[in-house]
């Protein structure tokens, strides 16, 4: 094909040689009605072709007008030839004697140039070269032709076509054309219906029909317009185009609605009979051919161009052709595109089409099953695996979308062939999983199961089967196929989504041992969307069924199955009860937990345990629940154990003391209340005879109500040696409770007994104990050796508090009697290495030299251990020291030594002592010198003698510190001495910055707790431009007479909104004593607005002015009492620099 095969040319050689053996020198035109095409030329016969049978034959030569041959069309039914001659007459020739059989004058005496069959038969409309057209009647009767002629107009120019209608087209109308205008006539009555205006250029009209309208297009030398009509009135203009290619020298409509158009620029333009361009392409052969060509006739999709010494057929690329090219190409993606817009009805711009649906449909089908075929085998023999499976999913979808299953048969076998029907059924069963296909049948199915049964792959088929959705129409003989394979998930599958059944599902998994499978995804999957609550009970239920024997064997099996996942199937059942049996009744809790305490029975403790957990709660959340003998072997044990479940354990035990009074002896009791804090019991039990030692020891281990012991004893303190009892026995757990709480009740009430408790409590118990009575009561229950006691106590679990404890014993003991043993206090400080402790006892004793010493060598010596440490991760910032565990003692020492020295900064050498402090870094940064400048020990020492410098410069100042560190310091290496300095100043800067950015936060938090007590103050109100309180207009723009009210309430004296003798919006509550009118004007002068605007001011000023004293001034609002207004209050614009008058505040309370 030529041109991007849109097209070939080819010649017709039967017309060839018939024009050479007759001795034809000019065929000037032709005329085609279905398979017949007539020929005249320069002989004096026209002759037929038959497009089937490719045979050409003359008519006979007898009687033939001497007149040459100028137009001809053959009759609707392909029984007679009209002609038309050169002198105005015309001649009708038979097809069937091939023999001319009546010569017509008319009344046209000059060459006819148009000549075509009307409604009827017996119509013809004809045309000369002058322009006039006629219609004419023939008759026949008895063998014999009569004719009758109806003038109807005389063209002022060349007539160019006459189109007629024929019968079946939706109306009858006569489309003529001149060279330059055109016009419609009705074909029955003759009118005219609509008559064009002259055009510029010379047009040529053709027409095309589709079902209820006619499209008529009228070509100039440079653009076309399509008009659609409807009727011989009704039309409308479906488009208009401009070629830029050229001029215009073939304008034809194929038999598929395509309109085709030929530039002298060598370009063909094809657009669909709806207005839009399908293709434009070059086609300069084309051109040259119709060039050459005296008529062209359109034959179906094609066009025949007639040259003198023969014909050239144009046969366009049809739809078919189309789809064949893309796949000739590999282009299936838009092959399956063109075949799924054809199948909807949206491939409108496509040669070839058929108008018959049926006909359409068939064709379709041929072409979809090569597109199809010829896409699989080419991914079968070039594609990998995943391409293969990939194509057969689009071959799928296409082919499912097209409706054309039958297609995949042919594929299947394809595929078979080559030894890959498997992946073909995977890859069809993978492509309908998102939505309902027809194309898994039973027959395709059971193909499939058959092949996978052969390949041994019959479990992985069933798992493929499991996520496509099927049509429900197949569904009952789809289970046929499954239960013959004995595909157990298959069946289950079409039980539960298709059936709606899930109890059939229980017995064919019990059947083949696999129940806990169904079970699990019922009760344990979450992402199971189908099991909603009906499915969930009509599985229960079927559970629960007890067999022949009483045993509930199912439930068991569910359990033997898997005794870790019991627990949550228990829960799930318990959750949808109660279950519905039938319409009247339903299974509650009582009987489903007694079915599961039946089968725990069973069971050892260990195993039944979890399963119980499910269980006891629901006895508190359904108060009816009784308890029975079932497990209660197990349910007593677990209450006695578990130590979950407080309140529904306590609340099941009480119930089982109710029915069962006596199974559980007093002295189990006792211990199961306190061990378990049965706190409800206890009183239950015990209050009468007084036992507060269990009551106290219930609470204690109570988690809920642990709180509320202490409210017990303070109203039990007349039973004296019962409470002393039970908190001797409790001492312990009350201590955990509250120990502050204990030790108030005992140093309060039970005095006498503190130092038994500080003889028999060990030693951890008798570390809270203290710490709660020295909380409590402060010194005065502790003696020198108590006070001994305590501190060896915190030294050793509470370090931190140790030296404020001792700093505390030390005051007090300035004011008295020492009460603590200075010396036994510095044997515990080194005994557990306190350094914090000695320094506190040697500022005690006024030794602040030795304090500092002391404090000194401890940093130096801790220093020294931070270099020994082999592996260390360090800190790169000064902040990072106080979150580090490494270095924590190291701080501890320099924070402690910062105190030391700030304690003593009002004592004399304190520089000294300072000077000493700072020579403990000395050896250490030494040491830290000779190491690697990114060793991480030697940078994290710098930071912590950093870190001391800065604490330094807010007790002894900047001037002292840089001294020393210039005196003492500045011989260290270079980088060690600035890195230090470094550190120094860049935690200076970022305090420094911090600083500015929290006064700025300060500043700006003032300012806004100004601006609303100013806000408040004023009651929110301020104004720029004033405007009435009741229609919110602006006072000085709308030119009426206004009332300014010393409430602040400004209103129109007009119609619209009244006219007030005092303020009607707060109903009179202000002062309205003082009352002014300020009239406006009707002058519209910025002289006279102004005048007005500093009037307003003027008027308002001495009543709401914060400088002028008057009787309702803002000093007064602030403390008056705050009125509550009625109506709503004026509104007042924002303060706009632009507006007219000086902006002022009101000073009104709200």
């Amino acid at each position: 094909m030529q041109s991007l095969d849109y097209y070939k040319i080819q010649p017709l050689p039967a017309i060839k040689d018939h024009i050479k053996a007759v001795g034809i020198n000019d065929l000037k035109c032709c005329a085609r009605s279905g398979t017949m095409l007539a020929f005249i030329s320069d002989i004096p016969v026209p002759f037929i072709y038959n497009t089937n049978t490719e045979i050409c034959r003359d008519f006979k030569l007898e009687n033939v007008p001497s007149s040459p041959l100028s137009a001809i069309d053959i009759s609707r039914d392909c029984k007679y030839v009209i002609t038309g001659h050169e002198n105005g007459s015309i001649s009708i020739w038979s097809i069937m004697d091939f023999k001319i059989v009546k010569n017509f004058s008319t009344g046209f005496n000059k060459k006819i140039v148009c000549l075509h069959y009307g409604w009827t038969p017996n119509e013809i409309f004809l045309g000369d070269e002058s322009g006039r057209v006629s219609k004419i009647q023939i008759r026949q009767l008895m063998g014999y032709f009569a004719i009758s002629e109806t003038f109807l107009i005389q063209g002022d120019e060349e007539l160019t076509n006459i189109i007629t209608m024929k019968q079946g087209y939706p109306f009858n109308a006569v489309f003529i054309s001149w060279k330059t205008s055109y016009m419609i006539y009705n074909g029955d009555t003759l009118a005219v219906t609509a008559k064009s205006s002259k055009y510029e250029d010379e047009i040529s009209i053709d027409h095309y029909f589709d079902e209820e309208k006619i499209v008529l297009t009228v070509s100039t030398q440079s653009q076309f317009t399509l008009l659609c009509f409807t009727g011989p009135k009704k039309f409308t203009q479906i488009c208009s185009h401009k070629l830029n290619s050229g001029t215009i020298v073939i304008s034809e409509f194929l038999a598929s609605g395509l309109f085709v158009c030929i530039t002298d620029g060598g370009e063909l333009t094809i657009v669909s009979f709806d207005g839009k361009i399908a293709q434009q392409i070059p086609a300069n052969d084309l051109y040259q051919s119709s060039v050459s060509s005296s008529y062209i006739q359109p034959y179906d999709d094609k066009m025949i161009l007639v040259q003198r010494f023969g014909c050239l057929l144009v046969d366009f690329l049809d739809w078919r052709g189309k789809i064949k090219t893309l796949v000739n190409s590999l282009n299936f993606a838009e092959a399956f595109r063109l075949l799924i817009e054809i199948d909807a009805g949206l491939a409108k711009d496509l040669v070839g089409l058929p108008k018959n649906p049926t006909e359409c449909r068939r064709q379709l089908r041929d072409i979809t099953s090569f597109v199809v075929l010829q896409f699989l085998k080419h991914y079968l023999l070039n594609g990998t695996d995943e391409e293969i499976d990939d194509a057969v999913a689009s071959a799928v979808a296409n082919v499912a979308s097209l409706k054309m299953t039958s297609i995949l048969e042919q594929a299947a076998d394809l595929f078979t062939a080559v030894g890959k029907g498997m992946d073909f059924y995977i890859g069809t069963l993978r492509s309908t999983v998102k939505q309902v296909s027809s194309l898994l049948t039973p027959a395709f199915i059971e193909q499939f199961l058959k092949l996978a049964q052969s390949s041994e792959m019959i479990d992985f088929a069933e798992e493929e089967l499991l996520t496509p959705k099927l049509d429900p129409a197949y569904t009952v003989e789809i289970f046929k196929v499954a239960l013959k394979y004995n595909l157990i998930k298959f069946q289950k599958r079409l039980f539960t989504e298709y059936f709606d059944d899930f109890v059939s599902p229980c017995e064919l998994y019990h059947k083949n041992n696999r129940l806990i499978d169904y079970c699990r995804e019922v009760f344990l999957d979450e992402n199971q969307n189908l099991y909603n609550k009906a499915a969930k009970r009509s599985v229960s239920l079927w559970l629960l069924y007890p067999g022949n024997d009483g045993s509930f064997g199912r439930l068991q099996t569910l359990f033997n199955s898997s005794l870790e996942d019991s627990p949550k199937y228990i829960s799930s059942i318990l959750s949808v009860c109660p279950i519905p049996v039938s319409e009247e009744k339903e299974l509650g809790y009582a009987p489903v937990i007694d079915t599961f305490l039946r089968v725990l029975e069973k069971y050892n403790f260990e195993i039944a345990k979890p399963m119980l957990s499910s269980i006891i709660p629901y006895y508190e959340r359904d108060k009816t629940l009784i308890p029975t003998t079932a497990a209660l072997k197990h349910v007593i044990k677990y209450i006695s154990v578990s130590s979950e479940n407080e309140n529904s354990t306590e609340f099941l035990l009480s119930k089982i003391l109710d029915r069962f009074p006596t199974l559980i002896p007093l002295n189990s009791l006792q211990e199961l209340c306190q061990s378990r804090g049965f706190v409800n019991i206890a009183l239950d039990k015990f209050m009468q005879s007084k036992n507060y030692s269990v009551i106290v020891g219930s609470f204690v281990n109570s988690s809920d109500k642990k709180v509320t012991v202490f409210d017990f004893i303070n109203a039990h303190l007349e039973d004296h040696d019962e409470l002393r009892t039970s908190i001797i026995e409790n001492i312990s757990g009350l201590l955990v409770v509250d120990a502050q709480q204990t030790c108030r009740v005992i140093y309060k009430y039970f005095k006498e007994d503190l130092e038994y408790f500080i003889k028999t409590l060990e030693r951890q118990t008798l570390f809270v104990f203290l710490r709660g009575l020295d909380d409590v009561v402060g010194d005065i229950a502790f003696d020198k050796d108590l006070n001994i006691k305590y501190l060896d106590m915190l030294c050793e679990y509470s370090p931190q508090e140790a030296v404020h404890f001792l700093k505390n014993r030390l005051e007090i003991d300035a004011e008295k009697e020492f009460s603590i043993d200075l010396e036994k206090s510095l044997k515990i400080a080194k005994k557990w290495g306190r350094i914090d402790c000695e320094i506190r006892l040697q500022i005690h004793n006024s030794s602040y030299n030795e304090a500092v010493e002391l404090i000194g060598s401890e940093i130096e010596s801790s220093l020294l251990d931070l270099l020994e440490i082999p592996v260390f991760d360090g800190c790169k910032s000064i902040d990072e020291l106080s979150d580090s565990s490494v270095v924590n003692r190291q701080m501890q020492a320099v924070t402690i030594a910062v105190s030391l020295l700030s304690e003593l900064s009002k004592e004399e050498n304190n520089i000294q002592r300072w000077q000493k402090v700072f020579k403990s870094f000395q050896f250490p940064l030494y040491l830290a010198s000779k190491m690697k400048e990114s060793d991480k020990k030697a940078v994290t020492l710098t930071l912590i003698f950093s870190y001391f410098c800065l604490q330094s410069l807010s007790i002894i100042g900047s001037e002292i510190t840089f001294k020393i560190l210039s005196l003492f310091f500045s011989a260290l290496p270079r980088h060690i001495y600035h890195s230090a300095l470094s550190y120094i100043f860049q935690s200076l800067n970022y305090q420094t910055k911090l600083n500015e950015v929290v006064e700025e936060i300060l500043i700006d938090d003032c300012l806004k707790l100004i601006e609303k007590s100013d806000n408040k103050r004023m009651g929110g109100l301020f104004s720029g431009e004033p405007v009435c309180a009741i229609c919110h207009e602006p006072l000085l723009k709308a030119y009426s007479p206004f009332k300014v009210f010393p409430c602040g309430h400004c209103l129109h004296e007009n119609t619209k909104c009244g006219y007030h003798e005092y303020c009607t919006v707060c109903s009179g509550s202000g002062n309205n004593n003082l009352q002014e009118d300020v009239v406006s004007t009707d002058v519209n002068s910025g002289r006279n607005i102004n005048r007005m605007m500093r009037m307003f001011n003027m008027k308002i000023k001495p009543q709401y002015s914060d400088y002028v004293e008057c009787e309702y001034s803002s000093s007064s609002l602030m403390f008056a009492h705050v009125q509550e207004l009625d109506g709503e209050r004026a509104t007042y614009a924002k303060p706009d620099v632009t507006s007219i008058g000086t902006l002022f505040q009101l000073n009104i309370p709200k």
